[in-house]
């Protein structure tokens, strides 16, 4: 069987509209095979002494057109593909060999049959000297596909097929022919999946291409291509039009000859009166996308290319098919959907996750399945795992560990950070309820900048920050370190598509991202445009602006060179906090901060570790090293293993020791 069904489902589809009459119905098809059966024997009897009264067949065949729920399967494709009354003759002529022997005989036992099908010889003499022109190249029989010519044997003299899948269809059958058919995907259930006013949408766009004086071929480059594909099967139906989806993946493995199989999937469109979809699976060979992207341009009807990067040079003329993100509440459904019975989840529940993670319908069913089966207990920690893969190998996700107590920093600096942990809370009351997002698109999320010295408290304070932060009914979101080294690459383009795959990769994980030490990518811009380096940098650069100012979540972006930052960055950010070198009271209240309650220590002096002047990072990396020079004496931790510890810190810092306070230290 075909991979496109021709029974409509017979339930009013949600856009309102129910579907037209199957075309299967018992009564149609049995008128149609009678009319079928009438219009060969009218041609038979042309090719035989025997001659019945033509009468009473035309009086026949007006009666059965009369009683037909719909158009006949004859009369649809003399209307769709535009024959005369004369191709119509020729076309039935050359049918009757692959009918039963009563209608074949008259055939069969002609003189000048070949092998029992007509040939021109025949369709001249029975027709008339005009019909051999029906045949040319350029005339629609040979043009369209519908019939094909022995090409053995002399012109005259070669035999003439009618096209198998034509065959079928004027039998009232549905079948496509062999090649298109071992090229075909199945077709998923139609379900308004991505909204009805999608859908609506998507029904209204295939409606107005049909009156466009061209061909209207679609190109979706959106992520989630199975909800479209199930939401525009959903459309379509519902204005009686099927899908004939194809895989691209497996053309280049079946298709022996491109201009054939055209030809072939031109006329089998025509005859289901299918829109074609053609999906691409990512990380396509180009030669594939390409292919595909010509198949779509070749359609005669309206046509779909679904993802996939189709350049300019590769082809043109592909509109784009431009559709709203689902919202949090569509992709809420499409949680409550996919959640199985056995899972008990509230409506919350659902509102959270579907809220917070923009992620496909591939990737929510999915996650569904994960809490399922036991691998995750709740659909938010499914659903975070899952959006986690997408970021690769350009991000790390942070555990943060890390609280307030643990900060140490002015009071200035924490309100500033107490502001920013209120973002998820009320983001979208913000956005939505009170409608700034209705204003503009841009500028919704929270980007900031954290600048000081290195050591200061930035990394902590973003871990502290996000920790904090929790969208409501939901957990706290993830965060993810960027490897700027990743990100950055030499080769022209190369740092866009990363930095495009990073902010979409974090959009759909309702991540926060944090840039360590991002001077590498945030660096000013030069104005000179020297050459073709220089203008790709600043390119590059104001695609980054566009992705903070688009992000709708939460990127820090730290940085230990403030003056490197190009100042029309500064209005993207929402915050710019800076992290001031500590002075004596905060590393006082840094070392007393130092040390888990668990470790046994013997005497510190906390004000006195407070003179060196060290930042709160040097002040761990001492503490730490101290820890393990105490319980590899078996000793508890003292001023002794700190002094030890301090000397190496500043060695490592290249910066004299303090050696006189820490001899009295170590004495």
């Amino acid at each position: 069987m075909s991979a496109v069904n021709t029974k409509r489902k017979s339930a009013k589809t949600q856009l309102g509209k129910a579907p037209q009459k199957a075309s299967g119905s018992a009564q149609w098809e049995l008128l149609n095979r009678d009319l079928w059966r009438l219009e060969l024997q009218k041609r038979a009897e042309l090719l035989t002494e025997v001659k019945h009264d033509p009468l009473k067949i035309d009086t026949q065949l007006k009666v059965i057109r009369g009683a037909l729920p719909r158009p006949a399967a004859l009369d649809e494709v003399c209307s769709r593909f535009g024959l005369s009354p004369l191709e119509l003759d020729c076309l039935c002529v050359i049918a009757l060999a692959d009918q039963a022997p009563r209608l074949a005989k008259a055939l069969q036992t002609h003189t000048k049959s070949v092998k029992g099908r007509a040939c021109l010889a025949l369709i001249e003499e029975v027709l008339g000297e005009a019909a051999p022109a029906c045949f040319a190249a350029s005339e629609t029989l040979l043009r369209r596909g519908l019939i094909f010519i022995d090409p053995l044997g002399r012109r005259y003299e070669r035999a003439l097929f009618v096209a198998e899948s034509l065959l079928d269809y004027l039998a009232g059958q549905f079948a496509l022919t062999r090649d298109i058919e071992s090229c075909l995907n199945p077709l998923p259930d139609p379900n308004l999946t991505l909204g009805e006013p999608v859908a609506i949408s998507l029904g209204q766009n295939y409606l107005k291409a049909l009156k466009s004086p061209g061909p209207v071929h679609f190109h979706y480059t959106g992520q989630d291509s199975t909800g479209l594909l199930e939401t525009l099967r959903a459309a379509l139906l519902s204005i009686d039009v099927d899908l004939l989806h194809l895989n691209a993946a497996a053309l280049y493995d079946k298709v022996q000859s491109w201009d054939e199989w055209h030809r072939h999937l031109a006329r089998d469109l025509v005859l289901v009166g299918a829109a074609l979809i053609v999906t691409l699976p990512p990380n396509m060979p180009p030669e594939i996308l390409h292919r595909a992207a010509m198949i779509v341009q070749r359609s005669a009807a309206p046509a779909y290319l679904i993802g996939g990067k189709i350049t300019p040079n590769m082809i043109t003329g592909l509109t784009p098919l431009d559709l709203p993100e689902p919202c949090a509440d569509i992709r809420a459904a499409i949680w409550k959907a996919a959640n199985p019975i056995l899972v008990p989840s509230s409506d919350a529940e659902f509102s959270a996750v579907g809220a917070h993670f923009a992620l496909t319908t591939d990737q929510i069913r999915k996650s569904a399945r994960q809490v399922l089966i036991g691998t995750h207990d709740t659909l938010w920690n499914a659903a975070r795992a899952e959006a986690g893969q997408v970021m690769g190998h350009l991000a790390k996700p942070i555990t943060a560990n890390a609280g307030w107590d643990d900060l140490v920093l002015p009071s200035a600096q924490r309100r500033a950070l107490a502001e920013m942990s209120n973002f998820l809370t009320h983001r979208e009351q913000i956005n939505n309820a009170w409608g700034f997002s209705h204003k503009s698109p841009r500028g919704l999320g929270m980007a900031a900048l954290f600048y000081g010295a290195s050591g200061t408290g930035k990394t902590t304070a973003a871990e502290v920050l996000i920790k904090e932060m929790s969208p409501p009914g939901g957990a706290p979101i993830q965060l993810f370190r960027i490897d700027v080294a990743s990100l950055v690459s030499k080769y022209i383009g190369e740092t866009a598509k990363n930095l495009d795959r990073v902010f979409q990769a974090g959009a759909r994980a309702g991540a926060a991202l944090l840039f360590d030490e991002a001077e590498g990518l945030f660096a000013k811009r030069t104005s000179s445009n020297r050459d073709s380096l220089d203008k790709h940098s600043n390119a590059e650069l104001g695609f980054l602006l566009q992705c903070l100012e688009d992000y709708p979540g939460v990127a820090i972006l730290t940085t230990n060179m403030r003056d490197l930052i190009d100042d029309a960055f500064l209005r993207r950010f929402r915050f710019v906090i800076e992290f001031p070198f500590p002075d004596r009271a905060s590393r006082e209240a840094i070392w007393r901060r130092a040390f888990p309650e668990q470790v046994p220590t013997s005497m510190l002096d906390y004000e006195s570790l407070s003179r060196p002047s060290l930042s709160g990072g040097n002040i761990r990396s001492i503490a730490i090293n101290a820890a393990y020079q105490a319980a590899a004496a078996n000793m508890p931790l003292s001023m002794l293993h700190i002094a030890n510890a301090m000397r190496l810190e500043f060695a490592k810092l290249d910066k004299p020791a303090p050696d006189h306070e820490l001899a009295r230290w170590a004495s």
